[in-house]
């Protein structure tokens, strides 16, 4: 659906970046591998991204790679393992590290 974003950083937090593409404003949860990645505030910034439904929510995740994109999705078809917990992983190891 989302494949990715290309616009400039508003805000970063934690693990949350907010993208202005052309006047909208996308809050992406992304890995702190991610995060630590990205450019400063007010400058420009290219995620590949994962939307994801869940029961009472929707959730925009962003990653600086296809690779750790595709690592995200195939974590989340591991019996137990969530977004959220796909997202830890891949804040606290690299791409290979969990290969």
């Amino acid at each position: 659906m989302l494949y990715a974003l290309n616009g400039i950083v508003v805000e970063k937090n934690r693990n949350i970046v907010v993208i202005d593409v052309n006047g909208i404003m996308f809050k992406v949860i992304v890995p702190l591998s991610s995060l630590s990645k990205l450019p400063d505030i007010n400058n420009r910034a290219h995620l590949f991204t994962e939307l994801v439904l869940g029961e009472n929510v929707v959730n925009l995740y962003g990653f600086c790679t296809k690779a750790e994109r595709d690592l995200f999705n195939e974590l989340r078809k591991v019996s137990k393992i969530g977004a959220k917990t796909a997202i830890s992983a891949l804040s606290a190891l690299s791409v290979d590290r969990l290969y």
